[in-house]
């Protein structure tokens, strides 16, 4: 367990190592601010998606952000060009940090079977290429670049 606050580090039931709250937040709250710590040579299970030929690693706790189809974080580029995660929800102390993946990844291999349990699961998490209008007209907060897609 690495505490880094006012976020904590910690092994989940069925994901592997994950973040969690160590206060609460408001909504538009930023959470985490990440940085690039390597451009990746392609895509990896942990790399983040920042252009459409771009792959970059970012540090803790920021890699270590759970995926959920209906999650309490989402991005925005920062000026480290990484991304910023900001508050969708309150979140409650001891909560685990969430986002979706498909609002960096276009085409994402992170997640083939999804396991976040929420009401609104997609079962599988391809990418925001696979996203129907639908979908995609519900992200609020996406990578700057999926905007031209």
């Amino acid at each position: 367990m690495t505490e880094v606050e006012p976020l904590l580090v910690c092994t989940t039931s069925s994901k592997g190592r994950g973040v969690f709250a160590r206060r609460s937040w408001q909504v538009g709250d930023l959470v985490i601010s990440a940085r690039v710590t390597a451009l990746a040579a392609e895509r990896t299970t942990h790399s983040f998606q920042t252009s459409i030929n771009t792959h970059c690693e970012f540090d803790e706790p920021a890699r270590l952000v759970n995926h959920s189809c209906d999650p309490n974080l989402g991005i925005r580029d920062n000026e480290f060009g990484a991304f910023d995660f900001i508050a969708l929800r309150a979140i409650a102390d001891r909560e685990e940090l969430t986002w979706d993946y498909a609002t960096s990844e276009y085409h994402s291999i992170a997640v083939p079977e999804c396991h976040c349990g929420t009401a609104v699961c997609r079962r599988t998490i391809p990418g925001y290429k696979y996203l129907t209008r639908t979908q995609r007209s519900r992200l609020t907060h996406i990578a700057g670049y999926l905007a031209d897609y």
